[in-house]
């Protein structure tokens, strides 16, 4: 199976399962949007995952501080790899 570098983990193994799942279900969906419809898509689905990951460290939630640490991570990947189309698709 061919590997995006977005499924690479940073601090995965110390996240509960069901944020691991969430983590890759929205990786798969950031990056059919992408293809689909756009990288700007794409991008804000990420976004709003960082902001739910913020939202859960705020809150006191034990692994929080991980949890921003690996949606940022999976962000700004996202963003390296589709860089220029989001500069492109944003300046118009």
């Amino acid at each position: 199976m061919d590997e995006s570098p977005l499924r690479e983990p940073t601090v995965r193994g110390k996240l509960p399962q069901h944020e691991i799942d969430l983590l890759e279900f929205a990786i798969a969906k950031a990056e059919q949007s992408a293809g689909e419809h756009g990288v700007v898509a794409g991008f804000q689905a990420l976004r709003r995952g960082v902001a739910r990951a913020q939202r859960e460290q705020a809150a006191g939630v034990p692994y929080g501080a991980d949890l921003v640490l690996e949606w940022c991570s999976v962000a700004d990947s996202f963003a390296a790899r589709f860089g220029a189309v989001l500069l492109n698709s944003t300046s118009r």
